[in-house]
């Protein structure tokens, strides 16, 4: 990239919610996501800065600017690549000699018990969590999976929910959201330190 551009830092980040009637959901985050890392309110927290100004790295993509500051392209296949690591997993879909570099790895934990396919939808409304957290999420270069468990500590019975996982799903974007934005607040400078882009 050019002169003063340097990468954000990954990190790992855990967050625990509980939430009513006896449920608890804790999510765990191994962050190195391609995307910049969100806060609440809409800005930067982690990510790419250049000469004291976050990036952005949607700015970057959309703007046409992604070739000379977030990605570089292998000259043997035209592909995307990003370009800050040598060893990389080469991805066969979405485009031939695409590989992914970048990976964000969230395992989720609840209390209630679930079967599989239970397990299955939880981890489907966890992802609403990493799209809020992530920008952009589920990235072609990024690796991104989820994993939904459960202790099966707390019968769904136990509860007066209807729909006991969609209120674990629910809680678990959330707990998802949080831990990776403090996996990335523990392993950066504060966000204080930069300008957000545009400002």
């Amino acid at each position: 990239g050019p002169g003063g551009f340097v990468m954000g830092r990954g990190g790992f980040g855990s967050h625990t919610i509980e939430g009513p009637q006896g449920i608890k959901v804790t999510a765990f985050a191994v962050v190195n996501a391609f995307g910049d890392v969100i806060g609440e309110d809409g800005k930067i927290l982690a990510g790419a800065t250049l000469d004291g100004t976050f990036c952005s790295v949607k700015r970057c993509l959309t703007s046409g600017l992604a070739g000379r500051t977030m990605i570089q392209v292998d000259k043997n296949t035209s592909a995307p690549q990003s370009p800050q690591r040598d060893n990389a997993h080469t991805h066969t879909g979405g485009g031939e000699g695409l590989t992914r570099e970048n990976t964000t790895l969230v395992a989720v934990f609840t209390n209630v018990t679930f079967d599989r396919d239970t397990l299955l939808r939880v981890s489907k409304m966890t992802s609403a969590g990493v799209a809020r957290a992530l920008d952009p999420a589920f990235a072609p270069i990024d690796g991104d999976v989820i994993y939904a468990f459960s202790t099966e500590q707390l019968p769904p019975s136990s509860t007066t929910f209807a729909l006991p996982d969609l209120v674990v799903g629910q809680l678990a974007a959330d707990s998802v959201a949080a831990a990776i934005r403090k996996a990335c607040v523990a392993s950066n400078p504060p966000a204080a330190n930069f300008k957000q882009p545009g400002a």
